[in-house]
């Protein structure tokens, strides 16, 4: 996650709204908003559905803990 400092948020704010993975989407965002960077703050999340009410996935959760 820490080698995307290249991507550009145009292109990822459309991959985004078009996709329909909740999870992937959620995972994304908090994993390159955990790494800093910058393209992260150009994002429109407003434009991006996310869901409504709590989600966790702790399988995930437990295997980035893990990774580190």
């Amino acid at each position: 996650m820490e080698m995307l400092n290249s991507l550009r948020p145009n292109l990822l704010q459309q991959l985004f709204v078009e996709n329909s993975s909740v999870k992937m989407k959620r995972l994304f965002l908090y994993m390159a908003e955990k790494a800093g960077h910058l393209w992260f703050r150009d994002l429109n999340l407003d434009r991006i559905d996310l869901s409504k009410g709590k989600r966790s996935n702790v399988r995930m959760v437990y295997m980035i803990q893990n990774i580190r």
